[in-house]
């Protein structure tokens, strides 16, 4: 039981995608297609992102002597999945990305709001520098949301709808990641200094810098953040990064 659970598990997984499904009913239908009526049928504008779908449908298909694609007995297998349970797949598909998504959500928001209040317990940050950070977190909570509704709806792999998503996702990456170092960046070398017998530096910074300039810092930082993630991007020609690749096909989601 628990191999045929993996089995089908591995089948969701492939066919979470549009294109592959499609070309799952398609094999089903015709029996037998060549490359390029599959590429046709299939309105797939790339040889290599048909590859790229071939290669993860894998056993699933086969390649006869004449160079036609069909369906193995584990693709029509498949096949029956599709027609059977057309909605169940999808479901399934989305519980899962559901759960791990806000699982991660609700992961970092408590990690961000212990370290925040454990600073305030230990005297590195005042009350008033606590309750600002905290609210600044639960606000990811939205962020969380708009990135979701991103994620549960992906584009094509090399489309340009994608590379038209990656361009912002690489600009509020950036953002975010200036964020993450600007808030982190000055405990991190506050607990360094204190190891060494230094200065508190955000005590340093309470006593020196206020509220409204402490906002500028982060909004400045986040801002040379997304310039950044925006130009590493343009010279990655907003391609898919190769860890959300990763994420994508090794852990369904």
């Amino acid at each position: 039981m628990e191999t045929m659970n993996s089995g089908l598990a591995s089948l969701h997984k492939i066919l979470k995608d549009e294109t592959r499904s499609k070309a799952i009913l398609l094999l089903n239908e015709k029996g037998a297609m060549s490359y390029t009526d599959l590429m046709d049928e299939l309105g797939v504008v790339s040889t290599g992102l048909l590859n790229y779908h071939l290669k993860v449908l894998g056993d699933l298909v086969q390649k006869n002597d004449a160079g036609q694609y069909s369906l193995t007995e584990r693709g029509k297998l498949a096949s029956r999945l599709l027609v059977e349970f057309p909605e169940g797949t999808d479901q399934m598909e989305r519980r899962k990305r559901q759960r791990f998504y806000w699982t991660a959500v609700a992961v970092s928001q408590l990690v961000i709001l212990v370290t925040v209040w454990a600073l305030h317990s230990t005297g590195y940050i005042d009350f008033a520098r606590a309750v600002q950070s905290s609210v600044a977190a639960a606000s990811g909570v939205a962020l969380a949301y708009i990135g979701y509704k991103a994620w549960s709806n992906r584009p094509e792999p090399g489309s340009s709808r994608e590379k038209s998503r990656m361009k912002v996702g690489y600009t509020v990456g950036g953002a975010w990641l200036g964020l993450v170092v600007g808030f982190f960046g000055p405990v991190l070398l506050t607990l360094i200094s204190i190891s060494f017998g230094g200065p508190n530096f955000m005590r340093l910074i309470d006593n020196t810098i206020d509220g409204v300039l402490y906002l500028f810092f982060l909004t400045s930082v986040a801002l040379g953040g997304g310039i950044g993630g925006y130009y590493l991007g343009r010279r990655n020609g907003f391609s898919k990064p190769r860890w959300m690749t990763w994420i994508d096909e090794k852990l369904g989601f």
